[in-house]
């Protein structure tokens, strides 16, 4: 059973219809957000490369058929190690000019592939899948709302812990636990619940300090 089957098509489409403006053969995607968003692959390390006729997901063992699970209309390729398998595909598929997300490679990788590949132009590219995130489809819509309504479900649950004689990091800890409970894959950040003086703090970072009537107590959260 394919679980991110309803991930649509024309999200990879759009991609490959900015190859010609961005002057490049295929682009290479490092951030695991994009990658699931493009793929509906879910696990936590890989690669995608997006070409005019290439559609590879790179994994390593741990997530080969998780991904044949997850993800349809795209080859899953297996290899050992993300850099030997990226110079791989690139060098087979006989690209010349890939573009590659700057934000999501370190330059320790860039200089391991610009050594490795000799004869590919890697072009950084910083936010050329914003202008396709931007526009919402119906099923992250579905998500953005559900997410809202597990946030509230969440905070309605703990108000009575929110008290005088109560930890800041015990109303973090039961504010997340009834996230998972009510639906959330994860938490959308580090929970931040601060009291008293710490609320001026904009990433406080909830601690053992417990409030004191009177406080102000300021919380910033939410759900994936």
């Amino acid at each position: 059973m394919r679980r991110n089957s309803s991930v649509p098509p024309e999200r990879i489409s759009k991609i490959q219809s900015r190859l010609y403006d961005l002057d490049v053969e295929a682009l290479l995607f490092l951030d695991i957000k994009n990658i699931r968003y493009l793929t509906g692959f879910t696990g936590s390390d890989g690669a995608l490369m997006i070409g005019e006729k290439q559609k590879l997901l790179l994994v390593d063992g741990r997530y080969t058929n998780q991904a044949k699970r997850e993800v349809a209309g795209l080859e899953v390729f297996e290899c050992r190690e993300k850099i030997e398998g990226i110079e791989v595909v690139l060098s087979e598929g006989g690209l010349q000019s890939v573009g590659f997300e700057s934000t999501a490679m370190n330059v320790t990788t860039y200089l391991k592939l610009k050594e490795k590949l000799k004869n590919v132009t890697l072009n950084p590219m910083s936010n050329e899948i914003d202008a396709v995130r931007a526009i919402k489809d119906d099923e992250e819509l579905s998500c953005i709302r559900k997410a809202a309504e597990i946030s509230f479900q969440a905070i309605t649950a703990v108000c009575d812990l929110i008290k005088p004689g109560v930890r800041e990091k015990d109303i973090a800890i039961e504010l997340e636990y009834r996230m998972g409970r009510f639906g959330a894959e994860q938490i959308s950040f580090a929970t931040i619940v601060a009291s008293g003086a710490n609320s001026a703090q904009p990433h406080a970072a909830p601690g053992s300090r417990k409030i004191k009537n009177g406080d102000v107590v300021m919380i910033d959260y939410g759900a994936v």
